[in-house]
């Protein structure tokens, strides 16, 4: 039996690299690095984007250029009182319109004796009284200050009650003409008599309806100036709110509405960033007006994704 001859091995040596080969390796390496950074940035800027990025849809609407104003309504009140004491009974509902000589309401005394509550004018009805109604009066107009009348309660009587010989019980409005009697700084004034003497008037208790107006200056201070406008269009509340706030809307431009932050400019030229099939394009605008933080453009149409912060994004990136 043959026996196994031991053995051992033997370390070679690495074969070193030349100057050459080393360039070529670290040029190499940095050109992956590179690319893997380009591909994680590209990466992180696409979600960034997408997860920072604010879009707003297209529109056609309507710029208005508006002053706000508040005051009180000033109407030609007619109030009547009970002629006895008794019962109170309605026989017309609030806010219609009745004719001289309508029954408006019924009083029953206590002994049974009924007497009728007939309109002494026509106009409308209205149940609800603040107790303004005889200072507050379009013939005292220069003489109204919006700012020293104070807010009282309104009160109504309802049927069934009790009502006294001698106290109001209800009122006819004329509701041809009305007035808005309103307070404005000096340079909310100078810019709404820039424009024009009408307005439209859009007011607080009937935000969805607007009514168009005459205006007069009645008197001013330093700082404020008192403006009656005049109204003869009804609207929701016009004949039982006292006090309001309205926004005087001087102007108005159609057109596609955008947040002003939306706009870039490229030398002369101003335009957006819309997102079209998922990548960035840019699109040219002409700028039509511009009120506070908004403007109205030409060169879009309705249905586009507009970017409102697009220094986030660059042209051609995909979200």
């Amino acid at each position: 039996m043959r026996k196994r001859r031991p053995f051992a091995v033997i370390s070679g040596k690495q074969k070193k690299k030349s100057p050459g080969e080393k360039i070529v390796y670290i040029v190499l390496m940095l050109a992956l690095g590179l690319l893997v950074l380009q591909v994680t940035y590209s990466l992180g800027r696409s979600v960034f984007a997408s997860l920072f990025v604010d879009t707003v849809i297209s529109e056609n609407s309507v710029l208005e250029h508006t002053v706000s104003a508040s005051g009180v309504l000033v109407r030609d009140e007619h109030v009547v009182a009970a002629p006895l004491t008794g019962i109170l009974h309605w026989q017309v509902p609030q806010g219609e319109r009745v004719p001289l000589g309508a029954t408006v309401a019924t009083i029953t005394t206590a002994g049974g004796i009924q007497q009728k509550v007939t309109a002494p004018v026509p106009g409308m009805l209205i149940k609800q009284l603040d107790g303004l109604e005889g200072e507050l009066q379009p013939k005292a107009l220069a003489d109204i200050r919006p700012e020293k009348i104070d807010d009282v309660k309104p009160q109504q009587a309802e049927s069934g009650e009790d009502v006294q010989q001698g106290s109001i019980i209800f009122k006819l409005v004329d509701n041809y003409t009305w007035y808005f009697v309103a307070r404005m700084s000096r340079q909310e004034y100078n810019d709404f008599r820039e424009f024009s003497p009408s307005a439209r008037l859009r007011f607080s208790f009937a935000p969805k309806e607007e009514v168009r107006s005459q205006s007069a200056k009645l008197s001013e201070t330093d700082d404020t100036v008192t403006v009656a406008f005049t109204l003869q269009q009804d609207i929701d509340g016009g004949f039982t709110e006292r006090f309001a706030e309205a926004d005087v809307i001087m102007r108005g431009t159609s057109g596609i509405v955008l947040p002003s932050s939306a706009l870039l400019l490229r030398g002369d030229e101003t335009g957006v960033y819309v997102v079209d099939k998922s990548v960035v394009r840019y699109r040219s605008v002409d700028v039509l007006d511009v009120a506070g933080d908004q403007v109205v453009v030409d060169g879009l149409r309705p249905g586009f994704s507009i970017i409102t912060n697009p220094g986030l994004v660059r042209e051609g990136q995909r979200l």
